[in-house]
This record gives structure tokens, C-alpha cells and sequence, in this order.
């Protein structure tokens, strides 16, 4: 989350210095190609990665009785790790937190264009919106490591405490036969590691398991944050590249809205672990709990702790999901 930003953002502001010091552009559009392939990968979801942050170990929990290619199957998932709380994350600084980001893409942005328009034009106009990104960038550079470096991981009661305990609670009701008796239907419980640095733990995932599922009749169940607000389904992934959630997904959950109060929203600002299953052309749809403007409580913050989380609301939302899956299950899938 922190150090990924940093990395590709040092390769940019490089081009945009060189650039000053008279270096070919030619040979700065080429070196420009590693860090503008390391955003396109990272922003699809791609389960190909370009990353030089320090790797550590992490494991997925998958848990399934049987696993037949040519039934249906559905995959309930939630991620077991957390985040750090930082500047970046704070209550006073989270309504800036979409501008911070769009300011620093659009500084990244500047370098490039420069780099690559500097081949055909020769302009102080250039110079001037080059050094304009590296000021910018370098701001948001430094911002982020100094984020990083104080920064401390919360609790994770919520995010994403709710989703595993809710993941594991569904399982519950599938070995009670609260789903009925589907034999034909494949049922997948995972809960994945390194959600919150990319998707790491999905992407291992899909990596292993994506030639044994059939695509056109797999369905990801992403449960996230869900502990506070409003049940909330997405509408797809992207803050660069959108892609949308599998329309049967989303209108099962609009199904609902008559017993439940649900609501939708586009996308997040960050990605899902539904991301990197769209890269693949799974169905998929991701849940979250949110207020009506769109806000999740003590997100990524160190009020995020399990005395927040209301049992009646974790029992509503438990009730919700099984109704969801067998919505699901009537459907779509049998």
C-alpha cells in the first residue's frame, strides 16, 4: 500500500530530473516503460507483477469438500489481514484522501508527458510542467514514506475481522445444510492473506486454482469491512481502469432490497480482492459496509477495534448472506 506508490514513483521523478539535465528523451521514454507497466499491472489486477518491495510469508485458508470442474461453484472469501494506520488514514485527513491521489497521478503524469513530448517539441513550457510533477510527486513521495515510517497496524476488527469471522460463519450453515442440498455445487470457503497489500493472497489463489474453475459458472462472494453502516454492494473495480461486477451478482443483491436495507456505489478509491478475479473473467461481487455518503467507520485506523462491532448487525448481516447465496443458487445456478 505505501511502499508500491514509492517505488514506481522514484522511477518517474528520475525520468522527470534527467530530463533537466539534458538526458536523451529517447532513452527516457524507454526507461519510463518499467514503471508505467508496474501501474498498468498493479490498477488491472494483474496476477503478472512487477514489485520490488521486500516479500514475506503469508498463507490462504481454503476450505472445500469436493471440487468437480464441470459443476457450478461458489466462492465465499474474506481477507485475514490488516492495514497500518497512519497520516494517510487518518479521520482529519480522510476526505482529502481522493484529492491527495488524484494530485499525485496527475504529478506522475506531468514527468511522462514531458518525457515523451520533449522527442518532437522543444518548449521551456515542458521544462516548466516537468518540474511542476517532480516538485509534486516528490511531495507525495516523501509524504508516503514518512506514513509508512510512523505508521502502526491497527486491530482490524472490522477490516477485515467482520469478513473472516462471516466467512467462516457461512461455512457453518453450508455443512448445516442452511443452503440446501446442492451436491452438484461446488462450495468454496476462502480466507486470503496480503488483501491489503494487493491482493497478494487472491492472486496466489487464482493462480493455483484458476484452470480447475470454470469461468462462465464460478461466483466470488467478496465480503470485506462489513462490521458497521449500510450492506453495500459495489458496482466494479478501478480507480484508473474500471471494470464491472457480473450483472446477475448485483441483481440478486438489488433483489433483496425489499427485506434488507442495501445500497450500491460505483467503485472504491482502493481495489477489493474482486479485482485480480475480474483480471481472470470470473463473476464476482464485493460487499462492504458503508453510510450513505459512502463512508466506512474507523477505516484503516486505530479505532477500528471489536468493541465497534455490534452483534446484531454482524447477525443481520449473516442472515443476509445466506439469503443472498441461495437467491444465488436458485437463480442463477440450478
Amino acid at each position: 500500500m505505501y511502499t508500491f506508490p514509492i517505488q514506481f514513483g522514484v522511477f518517474i521523478v528520475l525520468a522527470g530530473v534527467m530530463l533537466l539535465l539534458q538526458v536523451n528523451p529517447l532513452y527516457l521514454s524507454i526507461f519510463l516503460i518499467l514503471p508505467i507497466l508496474m501501474i498498468y499491472l498493479e490498477v488491472t489486477g494483474s496476477l503478472t507483477e512487477i514489485n520490488f518491495s521486500p516479500k514475506y510469508d503469508s498463507q490462504n485458508i481454503i476450505v472445500f469438500d469436493e471440487l468437480k470442474k464441470e459443476n457450478p461453484t461458489i466462492i465465499i472469501s474474506g481477507h485475514y489481514d490488516t492495514q497500518k494506520g497512519s497520516l494517510l488514514f487518518a479521520p482529519s485527513f480522510q476526505k482529502y484522501i481522493q484529492t491527495y491521489f488524484n494530485l499525485s497521478y496527475l504529478s506522475f503524469a506531468l514527468i511522462i508527458i514531458s518525457v515523451v513530448v520533449s522527442n518532437f517539441i522543444v518548449s521551456s513550457t515542458i521544462y516548466i510542467l516537468n518540474t511542476i510533477g517532480i516538485v509534486l510527486s516528490s511531495l507525495s513521495i516523501i509524504f508516503l514514506i514518512y506514513s509508512n515510517a510512523i505508521g502502526r497496524y491497527i486491530n482490524g476488527a472490522n477490516d477485515n475481522g467482520t469478513g473472516t469471522c462471516l466467512t467462516m460463519a457461512l461455512a457453518k450453515h453450508f455443512k448445516n445444510g442452511e443452503f440446501g442440498v446442492y451436491n452438484d455445487v461446488n462450495f468454496i470457503f476462502l480466507l486470503t492473506g496480503c488483501e491489503e497489500v494487493g491482493s497478494k493472497g487472491m492472486k496466489a489463489f487464482l493462480r493455483e486454482y484458476k484452470d480447475k474453475l470454470d469461468k462462465s459458472n464460478t461466483y466470488f462472494i467478496v465480503i470485506d469491512n462489513i462490521g458497521s453502516g449500510n450492506i453495500t454492494y459495489l458496482e466494479g473495480e478501478g480507480m484508473i481502469v474500471f471494470k464491472e461486477y457480473n450483472k446477475q451478482l448485483k441483481h440478486i443483491a438489488n433483489e433483496l432490497k425489499d427485506s434488507y436495507d442495501i445500497q450500491k456505489f460505483k467503485n472504491l478509491l482502493l481495489p477489493t480482492d474482486s479485482l485480480p478475479v475480474l483480471n481472470q473473467r470470473f463473476n464476482t461481487i464485493s460487499f462492504l459496509g458503508k453510510d450513505k455518503y459512502g463512508n466506512m467507520e474507523n477505516y484503516h485506523w486505530h479505532t477500528d477495534t471489536i468493541d465497534k462491532i455490534e452483534k446484531e448487525h454482524m447477525d443481520y448481516c449473516e442472515r443476509f448472506f445466506i439469503d443472498y447465496i441461495n437467491l444465488l443458487i436458485k437463480e442463477v445456478i440450478i
